[in-house]
Parts: C-alpha cells; structure tokens; sequence
C-alpha cells in the first residue's frame, strides 16, 4: 500500500468550465521545455499513463492537482515567476492563492467509502455502442460499474499501487448524464455517486480527459451504511 503524494495549486483567478482545456494548453506551451507531465507529450507522441498533473476548478478558482511526481514537477512552472497566460481572448496574470500539500495511504477497505464523481466520461466510442444497446438501466450500471473499476485501476497502475485483491463499487445514484463534445467527439458526462472499498484521494480524476477537469472524484463526508 503505497503514500500517495498531492498537491493542490489554487489560484486566485476565476475560471469557467470551458476555459479549463486553455488553461491546460497555455502552460503546457509554456512548459514545452520542461516535465512532460505538464502536457503528456512526448514530441508528437501522446504519453499514454494517468496524469500526474491536472488542471481543475474549485469554488470557481483554477486550480492545478498534482500526484506524486507532478507535486515535484510543479515547482517548475512555479519558479518562472509571474505566470502571464491567454486564456481565451483575455490575458492574464495568475497568481498562487494557496497550497495544500497532503500524503496519503491508498488501500483497500472493509467499510465502503461514499464518493462523488463529476463530469465524469466513462465512455469510448466502443462501449459507448454498448451502453446505448443494453435494454435496461440495470444494465448500463453495470458496465458503468465495470467500466468505473478498470478506471481505478489505471489510477492505482498510475500511482504504484499494485492491487492483488478484488475492487467492489457499486453506483448508488446518477444525478446527471448529458452530452458533451470532447476534441470534437459526441460523449456522455455523468455526475453520480458511488461506493468502493478502496481509499481515494479526493480531486483525483478518474476515466477520460482527467488532465482537463474531467472525472473528479471527492470523498463525501457522510457516515456510510454497508453497501453491498
């Protein structure tokens, strides 16, 4: 069970939704000389691995969620100095709000844990015929429980974290499903919540575009029942 490292940049900057895909590429131009965990490319190649640094929104804020090597790499970016970006039509000065360094033990866990998964994009546009095919809603909570555990995986893959045993979650409600563009592609995003046995750290992304705010988890602070 390793400790897994994150660091949380919050910015004093407002930032929408959509403007989280250029402020994502407006530093990784700015750090095309630097850690590729910044941009995940390797030359024109993509670097197919979870994303060690992750460019989100929080109460509004642009914020940059880092794990492991990406809270080392993001000192980088830091050390230029005033970071002036476009975003957009706009330029801007971004300026360091706070930091929250935290460690943490990933396991897994008797008692499940309750999270919320936003903006979630479960789908490829294999399983995405799938899902549209199955008949009943069971179904599709199926493979979206299916697809949810192999996401965990890739983050635990992505983190060290070799998991020998069996990961349980269970999607106890879908608050959201609604269509969106991802680099000109038709997905499906949900908002759910769900069950694991496994500890996660909260903001962490998990499934599709996580570097670009996608799939963020947060752990809910409620006392759980024994789900399943």
């Amino acid at each position: 069970m390793p400790e897994i490292k994150t660091l949380m940049v919050t910015f004093q900057n407002d930032l929408q939704p959509h403007e989280i895909a250029l402020f994502r590429g407006a530093i990784g131009n700015l750090m095309r000389d630097g850690s590729v965990l910044f941009h995940n490319h390797i030359g024109d190649q993509l670097r197919y691995a979870y994303p060690m640094i992750q460019y989100k929104i929080k109460g509004g804020k642009a914020i940059i969620v880092c794990v492991n090597e990406g809270a080392d790499a993001i000192y980088q970016l830091l050390s230029k100095g005033p970071l002036q970006f476009r975003i957009g039509a706009r330029e801007e000065a971004f300026t360091v709000a706070t930091f929250q360094q935290e460690s943490f033990v990933v396991r897994l866990t008797n008692r499940p844990k309750l999270y919320d998964l936003n903006n979630w994009l479960a789908l490829n546009e294999s399983n995405y015929r799938s899902f549209n095919n199955l008949r009943t809603n069971e179904e599709r909570v199926a493979l979206l429980e299916r697809i949810l555990v192999n996401n965990i995986l890739d983050f635990a893959k992505g983190a060290g974290w070799r998991i020998d045993e069996q990961i349980q979650v269970q999607i106890l409600e879908v608050q959201k499903q609604y269509p969106l563009k991802h680099k000109g592609v038709p997905l499906l995003a949900f908002n759910l919540t769900f069950a694991a046995n496994v500890v996660l750290p909260s903001f962490i992304g998990l499934g599709k575009a996580t570097s670009s705010g996608h799939g963020t988890v947060r752990i809910k602070n409620l006392k759980t029942k024994n789900y399943g």
